[in-house]
């Protein structure tokens, strides 16, 4: 049945990734699958499984707290991520609170002092030992003059499928690490991709990735049927001005196939 989603894909040749996964069947539908794209905030979702990894081992606590300073905040405008750029310095949070700024309104300050709990060597080994190939770190949230020089964040959509199928399976975390990052994931508070006008009641835990300047536009996550994973959304555009609707498409087709 996934392959009669692919009519919406052909009109995209280029700048367009897709891998589309029922849990159940093994059915995948993929379209240009390992392209390779700047990742924008999806490149928190591997940061998030490498930093969890690190509190499975007992190498990090959830509950440390990080004191936040004034050169702690990036971001400049409404238009940027976040919201700790507007408090005020010397707010404590828990490295949870952190994390999960990081992935449900996509904090870039929140990320960054996840991010330098690790270096990029540590993030990126992992990330190979994990089986993302595309996947990679090359500069901090907001470091816009590291694009200019060349450094950047990457990521596909059959990375971000590989991730996926991971953290349901609970590889490399704990039982109480796996369930966080899926009820982080849970809570995201951009929902006008692929469930835009899916009923509240189905349960998408996903992550979004977008930088308007930069036409870059993502989502991945996992939707639920009847209580359990059923099926893996991954998607990654650049210069599509229609990204968004045809997330919606897809998902009016994806509920009309599996859920109506």
């Amino acid at each position: 049945m996934l392959e009669e989603l692919r009519k919406y894909l052909e009109p995209y040749p280029e700048g367009l990734g897709v891998v589309i996964e029922k849990l159940d069947s093994g059915e995948r539908l993929n379209w240009h699958a390992g392209d390779r794209f700047p990742s924008a905030s999806l490149i928190k979702l591997p940061i998030m499984y490498c930093f969890l990894e690190l509190v499975s081992e007992g190498k990090e606590n959830l509950e440390d707290i990080h004191v936040l300073r004034e050169n702690d905040k990036v971001g400049e405008s409404v238009y940027d991520t976040g919201i700790l750029r507007d408090l005020h310095e010397g707010i404590g949070l828990t490295l949870e609170d952190c994390m999960r700024l990081m992935i449900d309104i996509s904090d870039d300050t929140a990320t960054n002092l996840i991010m330098k709990r690790m270096s990029f060597s540590y993030m990126n080994e992992n990330f190979i030992r994990y089986g993302l190939h595309e996947t990679m770190v090359g500069r901090y949230m907001m470091e816009y003059d590291g694009v200019q020089k060349g450094r950047d964040n990457f990521t596909s959509a059959k990375d971000t499928n590989v991730l996926l199928k991971l953290l349901l399976e609970g590889t490399y975390l704990s039982g109480k690490c796996k369930e966080l990052a899926l009820d982080v994931l849970m809570k995201q508070r951009e929902n006008d991709g692929l469930n835009k006008y899916l009923p509240q009641e189905i349960v998408y835990a996903h992550k979004c990735g977008c930088i308007k300047q930069y036409q870059l536009d993502h989502e991945c996550g996992i939707l639920y049927k009847d209580g359990n994973p059923f099926l893996l959304f991954n998607f990654c555009s650049c210069n599509i001005s229609d990204s968004r609707k045809l997330m919606n498409q897809l998902g009016k087709e994806i509920y009309n196939m599996y859920y109506s």
